[in-house]
């Protein structure tokens, strides 16, 4: 089982998630919708492009009062190679207050460029 917890809250919960391992990169766990609280998400107009997985539409995260931005990322339409992880949701657990347990333990995150509170400053290809 798979839990995400966000500033302490518990957000989703799942025994059926995706892992993806990428070169360089904390191990990403891409969750089903149905196991993400939709009352924590917010839309976002942001979206990123990766090479391998294509374009990725992004939510914020509503905790208490804070909203946690462009948080938790999925792939709507993505590249034939990742087929397996349409419409899954993945949490940035590298960014601080998110943290990621797998069957009742802490997974520790690594480090990334995807670390900050924003996101990285990479030019959408036209």
């Amino acid at each position: 089982e798979v839990l995400m917890r966000v500033d302490g809250i518990v957000v989703a919960r799942s025994t059926a998630a995706r892992l993806l391992f990428e070169t360089g990169l904390p191990t990403r766990y891409y969750l089903p919708r149905k196991d993400v609280d939709p009352s924590v998400l917010e839309p976002s107009d942001t979206h990123t492009r990766c090479a391998y997985k294509g374009v990725a539409s992004y939510h914020s995260l509503r905790i208490r009062d804070e909203v946690r931005a462009d948080l938790v990322w999925f792939y709507p339409e993505p590249e034939r190679e990742a087929e397996a992880v349409r419409d899954l949701l993945c949490f940035f657990h590298e960014r601080s207050g998110v943290q990621v347990e797998v069957d009742g333990r802490p997974v520790q995150a690594g480090r990334s460029i995807w670390e900050g509170e924003r996101l990285p400053d990479i030019p959408m290809p036209s």
